[in-house]
């Protein structure tokens, strides 16, 4: 059998298949680089070297399919961490804040309170030696009429005011015997002197009202303490560096004290009599007396030789005081000092 031509002519040459067209876009590498595909197969002549052969081609990637969702996840991972790290951040910078403030609050409330506790106190009046046990509580003293406090105020202008005041004894006026006058060291008993001794030597003088008063205190019923009690009690005082006024009431011995009252432009004024041998009958607690009234006769009770029974002449004396609201006058003067105050207050 011949070859025979089918009609129309001869029959073409088979030509190879093309390659197969690709199906998966993933297993596709070119969308995995940077670099474009080099063209391959029968189209690749044709394409280098078609109309489109000179146009440019891109250089970025080229991203497609699942590697673009991966992107756009990862961004809104990052974006949603940072929004929360800054709303952290908002949250640390006003807890913080608060902070400072309640801080700064209570700081200002601890500066009120220190600035509070720093104010000086009001000084307390210094003590004395005076018999406190013996005297009538203080009334106070309006603010017209009230001294100023012992140490600064002018005691000759108290004197002034209050003098002239009648002799408590007609035994001698000591002015200028320091020893016998208000402010004399007492260091057996650790304390000060704080009235007049008017020496009278003798029994039978008597001791009258300085001034016009109530009676407040009347002790008659005074027993003197052995010698070695009493230097029991005062070796007390003298180890304590003063002498309290408990101590001083049993140093008085049998004694009175009359209150005058508040006195206009001066204060509370007080008066004891000491070392009295009796007291006379009427002399008790809340009666009333006028300048010049007989209280008792003046002895020794209470002094070192009535413990002893020694006769001492000059232990007969009448131990006097004033006293201007709880200080007494002349407290803390010189002897010639004080001897111008008390020559002052009798007229002398």
């Amino acid at each position: 059998m011949t070859n025979i031509d089918p009609p129309g002519g001869p029959r073409p040459t088979p030509r190879a298949p093309a390659s197969p067209p690709r199906t998966d876009p993933i297993d596709d590498a070119s969308i995995w680089t940077d670099e474009p595909t080099t063209p391959s197969g029968p189209d690749a002549r044709s394409r280098e070297s078609g109309p489109l052969a000179d146009a440019p081609r891109s250089a970025g990637p080229r991203v497609t399919g699942s590697a673009g969702r991966v992107d756009a996840r990862t961004i809104l991972r990052v974006t949603s961490v940072f929004l929360v790290g800054v709303l952290i951040g908002v949250l640390i910078m006003a807890f913080a804040r608060s902070d400072d403030s309640a801080a700064s609050q209570n700081g200002s409330k601890s500066d009120r309170r220190t600035t509070t506790s720093q104010v000086p106190a009001p000084s307390a009046t210094p003590s004395t030696d005076v018999a406190t046990t013996t005297t009538a509580p203080t009334t106070a003293v309006p603010a017209t009429s009230a001294a100023p406090t012992a140490g600064t105020r002018n005691d000759l202008a108290l004197a002034t005011a209050l003098g002239p005041v009648k002799l408590p004894s007609d035994c001698p006026l000591p002015l200028g015997i320091p020893e016998d006058l208000p402010n004399a060291a007492r260091a057996y008993r650790g304390g000060v002197h704080e009235g007049i001794d008017f020496i009278c030597g003798e029994y039978g003088r008597t001791a009258v009202a300085a001034m016009d008063g109530q009676v407040l205190v009347a002790d008659d019923s005074f027993v003197d303490p052995t010698p070695d009690q009493r230097l029991e009690i005062l070796n007390i005082a003298k180890q304590i560096g003063h002498t309290p006024p408990w101590t001083l009431a049993m140093l008085f011995g049998r004694f009175v004290v009359l209150d005058h009252g508040i006195k206009p432009g001066v204060g509370h004024v007080v008066t004891i009599y000491a070392h009295l041998n009796k007291i006379d009958p009427a002399i008790v607690p809340g009666h009333h007396v006028n300048a010049g009234d007989r209280i008792g006769e003046i002895g020794k009770a209470g002094t070192e030789s009535a413990g002893t029974g020694e006769v001492r002449p000059q232990a007969i004396h009448l131990h006097w005081e004033i006293h201007v609201d709880d200080h007494f006058l002349a407290e803390g003067s010189s002897s010639s000092e004080t001897s111008a105050i008390y020559a002052e207050l009798f007229g002398r």
